[in-house]
C-alpha cells in the first residue's frame, strides 16, 4: 500500500479495517465538484475517507502539508479545462508518484490512454471503475482496466 505516512483526519486503514485513534488517516484527496462529491459520499460508506480540493493550487498546498493513498481528480475546473492533467503532469514533475485516477465526463480509449501515458492509474467516468481502480490501489481489488 502506497502512502504509509499520513498523518491526519478519520476512517480508513489498510486492507479495509478502521483505523483506531492512534492511527487515524485520509486514504485520498479528490478535486472536484458534484459528481466527485457524490462518489465521495459513495466511496465513505465503505469506510474510504476523502479530503476535497476544490482547485489545482489548493490541492498542491494540501499535498504540501500531508500525504495521500490516492488523489482521485476530476478533468475540469474553472479555467482549465484540463485541471487532472495539470495536476498530474505537476505532481510526476516534482517527484511525487502518488496514485492518481482521473474521474472524467469521458472514458473514451483516447482518454484513457493518455491518462496512463501521463502516469495515472486510470480514467473513468463509471462510478464501478472508479470503486475498482481505488480498491486496486489499496492492494484489494481487481486490476482496473
Amino acid at each position: 500500500m502506497h502512502g504509509g505516512r499520513l498523518k491526519s483526519l478519520q476512517g480508513w486503514s489498510h486492507r479495509g479495517r478502521f483505523a483506531g485513534p492512534e492511527e487515524q488517516r485520509s486514504f485520498g484527496l479528490m478535486t472536484g465538484q458534484a459528481t466527485t462529491l457524490m462518489s465521495a459520499k459513495l466511496l465513505a460508506a465503505l469506510g474510504v475517507t476523502f479530503v476535497l480540493a476544490t482547485s489545482t493550487d489548493e490541492a498542491l498546498e494540501r499535498l504540501k502539508i500531508q500525504s495521500f493513498d490516492a488523489i482521485i481528480s476530476d478533468m475540469g475546473r474553472p479555467p482549465d479545462s484540463q485541471a487532472g492533467y495539470t495536476l498530474l503532469d505537476r505532481l510526476r514533475a516534482g517527484g511525487d508518484q502518488t496514485p492518481f485516477i482521473i474521474y472524467a465526463g469521458s472514458r473514451a480509449p483516447e482518454h484513457r490512454a493518455e491518462a496512463r501515458r501521463r502516469g495515472a492509474v486510470g480514467c473513468t467516468n463509471r462510478p464501478d471503475e472508479l470503486f475498482e481502480m481505488v480498491l486496486s490501489v489499496l492492494g484489494q481489488g481487481r486490476e482496473p482496466n
